[in-house]
């Protein structure tokens, strides 16, 4: 459902009750932040889910990620990551940044969507990973050939 009205007057505890009985049902739990409301209990939501070993994906919304912690993934295009950690001149910037926010925020990893750039994979003490736009891949890997 697409609503332009917000959720802020919702009773959360009915929401609450059909959450926790759907999951069991469920092998994951997406949370798509559309910043109308629904997910302004998120910490709770999410602190659920992985208390019943479910992975938690996020598409956050807004400039504090914080209200995610605890999520397996959180997938901001780079606006929205600029917005909450601060413009980035370079890759290493965005590394660096991205490593805070994954341990403040006890993230198990980050997916920065980067347009033509590709994307960033930045997961818990491993080293990151740079995807190309999946064009630029093709392209190069026909150059291989």
């Amino acid at each position: 459902l697409d609503f332009e009205e917000g959720f802020d007057s919702e009773d959360f505890s009915a929401m609450l009750a059909e959450y926790k009985q759907q999951l069991s049902e469920t092998d994951a739990v997406v949370l798509s932040d559309y910043g109308k409301g629904a997910l302004r209990h998120s910490v709770e939501l999410i602190a659920l889910a992985r208390k019943a070993g479910k992975p938690v994906l996020v598409d956050p919304k807004g400039n504090d990620f914080s209200i995610y912690k605890g999520a397996t993934l959180i997938t901001p295009n780079l606006n929205e990551y600029e917005d909450v950690v601060g413009s980035c001149s370079d890759e290493s910037e965005l590394v660096g940044r991205g490593n805070d926010l994954i341990k403040a925020n006890k993230l198990d990893a980050l997916l920065v969507t980067r347009g033509e750039h590709g994307m960033t994979l930045l997961r818990s003490d491993e080293k990151e990973m740079h995807l190309a736009k999946w064009q630029n891949a093709l392209k190069r890997a026909k150059s291989d050939l």
